[in-house]
């Protein structure tokens, strides 16, 4: 099995458009520039996003495969 191309996303952005390709640095980045979160949110955000990239999405593609 082939793994599939990154898909992008284009973001505005006051400085031009971004083009990010990963789901976490995707959110991150909306995190941080709409989510309006106090540190604490903001590193709770940060640390279930790594989790479901780390960790969920493993599992995702064992259980999509079997």
């Amino acid at each position: 099995m082939q793994p599939l191309p990154p898909r992008r996303c284009n973001l505005d952005t006051s400085a031009g458009e971004l083009s990010l390709f990963e789901s976490g640095a995707i959110l991150l980045h909306l995190y941080a520039k709409h989510g309006g979160l106090s540190q604490e949110q903001l590193s709770k955000a940060y640390q279930w996003t790594l989790f479901a990239n780390s960790t969920l999405v493993e599992a995702f593609m064992k259980s999509s495969q079997a």
